[in-house]
């Protein structure tokens, strides 16, 4: 969401476009993460099926 406003406040449609694409990879890497957590045991099954669905 910080990479969207900070694009917005570009003022270019460019950079604006580049910073959605960051926020693109930032939620893979959100997502990345949840299933590591999921393999330590430090995700329950619940949240993980939340964390899918938004």
């Amino acid at each position: 969401m910080n990479n969207i406003a900070e694009g917005f406040d570009s003022g270019s449609n460019v950079e604006f476009s580049r910073f959605l694409k960051y926020s693109q990879r930032s939620c893979s890497e959100i997502m990345s993460m949840t299933y590591v957590l999921k393999e330590i045991y430090l995700l329950d099954e619940n949240l993980m099926r939340f964390t899918r669905k938004h």
